[in-house]
């Protein structure tokens, strides 16, 4: 009998390796002259995630995540100063690797998943900002534990310089005064911004009890409407004061940034004078007086006070009538004859509230009632 051995040849599977990024992140950074970085990355890491596969042409098994076959990974990381270097210990990136955010404090600038059997495995968290004239490569190599293959698979990052960074600007004063006596009763801002070569856009929030919200979305925001990009205020019915903001976000190339700027609008009584006129000597069985408050600010005699409370008072502290011309009994000024006046800004309107303060009071039609 004769025998012979025989021999099956064997291939190698082919293997096929990539970096993904995880969850559509955007992949290059914008560094704005300011001296900031959009994104942020030490804010918002970006997550490399190895793809390792191969297809065995002996079994015709393919596999697209390898990840758990995986073994003896490393990450490198490779840049302008370290590119003749190559892959060495010197280049290589550690897990929990210590470094510095945007401001100077600490923060661990990679994460790296070395559990053996993952599904994840190799996958590399990044919270570095990279400089825009210095783009980095980050190169991960590991061993295909059943065929002992090496794969190698990089991936770079790099960062455009934006060196005009655009700012806010209005068609109208951001600090805004309302005199009550001669103002428009309507005022309006409209933003632009400088250049204006950029896609935005604008979105409008307000500053009640402590916090920022969108515009419209309290009752305490009845003054004021959104009209177009702008705003419209009714300042015949504002609070005393407006605090706003206008926020732009902004396309610069691939980054989104968001620009902010604030506007007040400031209800401002001007300087004003006030005197008692039409009383003097009365005659005998006379029992009503009808006293004038005259009012002016400078040499300007005011006809329209409704933007003042006007009281009058006798001897004691209590008032005994309102108005810029009452009819008063003679009996209310009390022993002494005396009169008084004194005049007060009505001051900004305000939300009625419940007594509990709990809710506020609405007309049948669901809008805010509002008084001075």
């Amino acid at each position: 009998m004769i025998r012979k051995k025989i021999n099956t040849v064997k291939t190698d599977p082919k293997m096929s390796a990539s970096v993904a990024v995880s969850g559509g992140a955007v992949v290059r950074q914008s560094y704005l002259a300011t001296g900031s970085w959009y994104p942020d990355r030490t804010l918002v890491p970006i997550v490399l995630v190895p793809v390792i596969g191969y297809t065995d042409p002996s079994t015709g098994k393919a596999v697209e995540n390898a990840a758990s076959e995986l073994t003896d990974g490393h990450w490198y990381r490779l840049d302008r100063d370290t590119a003749t270097t190559g892959i060495s210990a010197s280049t290589e990136i550690t897990n929990g690797m210590p470094g510095q955010d945007s401001n100077g404090g600490a923060i661990t600038l990679y994460d790296i998943d070395t559990t053996a059997g993952s599904a994840t495995y190799g996958k590399l968290t990044v919270r570095e900002n990279v400089a825009h004239d210095n783009p980095v490569t980050y190169v991960f190599v590991a061993t295909h534990a059943a065929s002992g293959r090496k794969v190698m698979a990089s991936f770079g990052t790099s960062t455009q310089l934006i060196e005009i960074v655009p700012e806010i600007c209005f068609d109208n004063n951001a600090l805004g005064l309302y005199n009550p006596l001669k103002g428009e009763r309507h005022y309006t801002l409209n933003p632009f911004l400088n250049p204006s070569s950029y896609p935005v856009k604008w979105s409008w929030l307000s500053y009640h009890e402590g916090k920022w919200g969108a515009l419209g979305s309290t009752a305490y925001d009845w003054a004021v409407t959104k009209s177009g990009d702008g705003i419209k205020i009714d300042r015949s019915v504002m609070q005393d004061t407006l605090c706003l903001k206008c926020v732009a976000e902004v396309s610069l190339e691939e980054a989104v940034v968001t620009l902010e700027r604030e506007v007040t609008h400031t209800r401002r009584m001007p300087k004003f004078e006030f005197d008692i006129t039409r009383v003097g000597m009365l005659q005998p069985g006379t029992t009503d007086i009808s006293p004038y408050a005259l009012l002016r600010t400078g040499r300007e005699v005011l006809s329209d006070v409704s933007e003042f409370k006007i009281g009058w008072y006798g001897s004691g502290s209590s008032e005994i009538a309102a108005g810029q011309n009452p009819r008063i009994r003679l009996s209310a000024l009390g022993s002494a004859s005396d009169l008084g006046l004194d005049v007060k800004d009505r001051g900004g309107w305000k939300l009625l509230l419940t007594a509990d303060g709990g809710k506020y009071l609405t007309t049948a039609d669901g809008r805010p009632i509002i008084a001075r």
